[in-house]
Formats: C-alpha cells, sequence, structure tokens
C-alpha cells in the first residue's frame, strides 16, 4: 500500500468484509477511518470492541471521502457512482479490494475461483477434497470468512471465492491455480455491460501459475497462462483436460482416455455438478495430485445448502432447494441434469429481459411450470405453453399447487408402472429481492413450508 502518512486510509461499508479489513488494517498499525450509509451497520457492535467509535463515520459515499483519504478499500457490495469513480482517478486516489490486500499479503498458495455459477460448490469441494487426502486447506473469500481473516491461519493452501464486485477493484492476483467455472451474463446491473464484466472475471488469469477453465464456453478465451487444465462436454485424449462424458443411461467424469468416476458415485445432481467435480478435479491436477486418490473424498462430499439440495422425499416425490439459482442459467443448467418430470417453482425479480429459451424446459411433456414473484409479466408474455404454466402468488401458495401437481403426476405413474421420481424444484433463475432479503432466506422459508405443512 502506498498510503500517505498524513491521511487516513478509508475503509468503505461496516459488513463481514469490512470488519475483517478494519482488523487487518489495525494488525498493520495503519491509520483509518471507516465509512457505512447506514448509522447502524451490522458489525458496529463488533467494530467498537477493537476500535474507537471516532473512527466509524455513517452517511453518505461522496467524493469528500477522497479528499480525506489516502486509499480507498471498498467491501464488495458497495457499487460506487460514476462520479466518485471519476474524482478518485482525477485525485489518484486508488481503489481497492480486501481480495487485493489478501493477494498481496498471503505467504500460502492461493487457490483462486470465481464464475457465474458453481463457484461456491466448487470452492467448498476443493477444500473437502484436499484435507480429506491429507492436504491442510481452508476456503474464504466470497464463501463463508473473509479472506484476510484467513491470513494467519496454519494451512498449506487458501482457496478462495472472488465474486466479480471483489476481482473489479483488485490487481496482482497471484494464484498458483486459477480457476473460472463459466462466464454468462449476470450483475449486469453493476457492471457496465456484458464486455465489462467478462474482462474483469478474466483478471483472475492474470498473474496465474496455473489456469482452470471450461473449454465449452466461448466467453473464456485468451488465457496467457503457460500451464492450462481445461473441462468441458467433449471428450479429449489429452492427459491435462478432464470429460463429461455420456455412455448408456449414465454420466462419467473422464481424465484424458481414463474413465474416474460414474455420476452414480457422486451425490451432487444434475450435469452442471458433474462440471463442477471435473473442474474441482483439474485443480487438483494443476497441484500435481493424482486425481485418482480423489475419488473416495468426491464421494463423500454433501450438497451445499440451497444448491441443488434435495432436502424431502415421499414416495417417488423429491423436493429440491436450489435457491441461490438467481440468473437464468443456473435454472437452465439444473433443470438439464435431472432425470424425470420436474415441477419447477420459477420466480423472483428477472435480471434479464429475454426467457424464451426457458421454452426447452417444456420439451419434456411431463414438466411443469409454477411462476411466482415479478416474473410472472415475463412468462406471461414470452412463453407459449401455457397449459402447463400455473400462477400463484406468493411461495406458500406455490409449494401448495406444486404438491397437488405431483400427487397426480404420481398417481398416473404409479397406474401406468412407471418408476420415474418426480421431482419439485425450487429453481428461481431471479433475484430474491421482490419478496425475501436473499436467496438463503427464500431457500430457509421454502424448507420450512414444506417441512411445516407436513406434505402428504
Amino acid at each position: 500500500m502506498n498510503e500517505s502518512k498524513d491521511l487516513p486510509i478509508a475503509v468503505i461499508g461496516l459488513g463481514i468484509t469490512g470488519l475483517s479489513i478494519v482488523r487487518f488494517l489495525k494488525k498493520n498499525n495503519k491509520s483509518f477511518k471507516v465509512y457505512d450509509t447506514r448509522d447502524n451497520p451490522p458489525r458496529i457492535e463488533e467494530f467498537s470492541k477493537i476500535s474507537s467509535k471516532l473512527e466509524f463515520i455513517p452517511g453518505p459515499i461522496n467524493k469528500n471521502i477522497i479528499d480525506r483519504s489516502s486509499l480507498i478499500i471498498t467491501s464488495p457490495g458497495i457499487n460506487f457512482s460514476k462520479d466518485f469513480l471519476d474524482y478518485s482517478k482525477k485525485s489518484k486516489i486508488k481503489i481497492i479490494s480486501d481480495i487485493h490486500c489478501f493477494c498481496k499479503s498471503s505467504k500460502k498458495d492461493i487457490i483462486g475461483i470465481t464464475g457465474s455459477n458453481g463457484k461456491t460448490t466448487v470452492t467448498s469441494l476443493i477444500t473437502h477434497i484436499l484435507n480429506d487426502i491429507g492436504y491442510s486447506a481452508t476456503s474464504g473469500g466470497n464463501i463463508g470468512e473473509p479472506a484476510l481473516n484467513l491470513l494467519d491461519k496454519e494451512h498449506q493452501y487458501n482457496v478462495i471465492e472472488m465474486s466479480s464486485f471483489q476481482l473489479e477493484y483488485s490487481k496482482n492476483i497471484s494464484c498458483k491455480t486459477a480457476l473460472i467455472t463459466n462466464i454468462t451474463p449476470d450483475h449486469l446491473d453493476r457492471h457496465k455491460n456484458f464486455e465489462d464484466y467478462k474482462k474483469i472475471k478474466m483478471k483472475i488469469f492474470e498473474m496465474a501459475e496455473n489456469a482452470v477453465y471450461f473449454r465449452s464456453d466461448k466467453n473464456i478465451k485468451n488465457i496467457n497462462v503457460k500451464n492450462k487444465i481445461s473441462f468441458g462436454l467433449d471428450k479429449l485424449d489429452d492427459k491435462k483436460t478432464f470429460s463429461i462424458i455420456k455412455e448408456g443411461n449414465n454420466h462419467y467424469i473422464y481424465h484424458g482416455k481414463d474413465r474416474l468416476i460414474n455420476e452414480d458415485q457422486i451425490n451432487l445432481i444434475g450435469q452442471h455438478n458433474l462440471l463442477n467435480v471435473a473442474a474441482a478435479l483439474g485443480v487438483i491436477l494443476s497441484l500435481d495430485i493424482d486425481p485418482k486418490l480423489t475419488l473416495d473424498s468426491i464421494s463423500s462430499f454433501k450438497p451445499i445448502e440451497h444448491r441443488m439440495e434435495e432436502f424431502y422425499t415421499y414416495k417417488n416425490i423429491s423436493w429440491i432447494n436450489d435457491s441461490k439459482s438467481t440468473n437464468l442459467e443456473a435454472t437452465l443448467a439444473a433443470v438439464k441434469g435431472i432425470k424425470g418430470p420436474i415441477i419447477l417453482l420459477f420466480g423472483g425479480r428477472p435480471k434479464t429481459e429475454n426467457i424464451k429459451e426457458v421454452e426447452k424446459f417444456f420439451f419434456n411433456s411431463s414438466n411443469k411450470m409454477i411462476v411466482f414473484g415479478e416474473m410472472k409479466e415475463l412468462v406471461e408474455a414470452q412463453l407459449k405453453n401455457k397449459d402447463k404454466i400455473i400462477f400463484v402468488d406468493n411461495l406458500e401458495e406455490a409449494v401448495e399447487r406444486a404438491n397437488i401437481q405431483a400427487l397426480d403426476l404420481n398417481r398416473y405413474l404409479t397406474k401406468n408402472k412407471i418408476n420415474d421420481k418426480i421431482n419439485i424444484l425450487l429453481s428461481p433463475g431471479c433475484a430474491s429481492f421482490d419478496m425475501f432479503s436473499d436467496y438463503i432466506d427464500r431457500g430457509n422459508q421454502f424448507k420450512n413450508i414444506v417441512i411445516e405443512k407436513s406434505i402428504y
């Protein structure tokens, strides 16, 4: 950090990340002020135990902060105005993230993971595998513990999930291995456009020793890293590739020519989760670890809450919570990977104006859709299969209608001696903020409604 001795560092936002920045600065004897638009941000009590209240300044995030600061370290949730960014550039006051500070300070190998979908599952899976086969690893960043809190922990690997919000204000991201799971349009309300979003995601490769990437994704290209490992849906024989191949009724993960593992040995649902496993295997290979040593660890890994989480079953009916599906691509991936008829609970605040691709969901005549939230207007205008769509006012009503549909379908399947499992899938494909505080609240309410109503 090249901060002036005369002016303090500005910390923007006092949430969990902001508090980790404060602890980091105090440990390094840096002068700072914390700014937040809220009078009582969520970490104010913890902050007051480790720092003077005089160092906290509530109020608007404006250009005056730049005049009073030598450097700005921002929390990922802060969306600066164009005037603020222009003025900081003119004033030559840098804006950096906690991830920037972490990468410059960490003495352990960093495995950096980003992507539009799947990054939390992959981060957790890599950490699980490394610990299970005898290495020591801890995860953090955009998942769980803020990255800066990991600096003093004793372990070999830091497995860090990095969001576009964090990468946006990070430079010199020095990863042992960097991984991009995929890039699809997301957070375009925050970023200038999709091209800008892609560039931000690709920053993770800038100083990486190894790059792992989804080779089927045309948005991931021009990777200037010497050692590259890819995963995809096409079979390649190269030892630096992993592939998802369907043989008969099952999918398998291959490493080059070698078959590694059957989907039935994995507790994660869907083809997109097989790609997540292949991505994790790519990272393991980049660390010079034999992928064959990881197979038992992969089989023992359990789904993460709100991510294709099968939480309740009755007879031939399965309830799946995929509330973390906050964009259309995630929902399409979830639907594509499920075997058997699906009753899809779909809705919330749309992130896209075009949902016509969802029409593919109805290619299977058994599938139904129950729509709630602000998405109802788009579905009404763009989707044709209205006989398979039910519109409801809220999630509770969606659960009730889904249950009725599932029981009717189950009676039909039983009568005709068809053994297909019925899947009731909450995969909203939308932001949650029209009806819920976040995707976690949405997922928890969904599970509570199902369990409290003693469905069936």
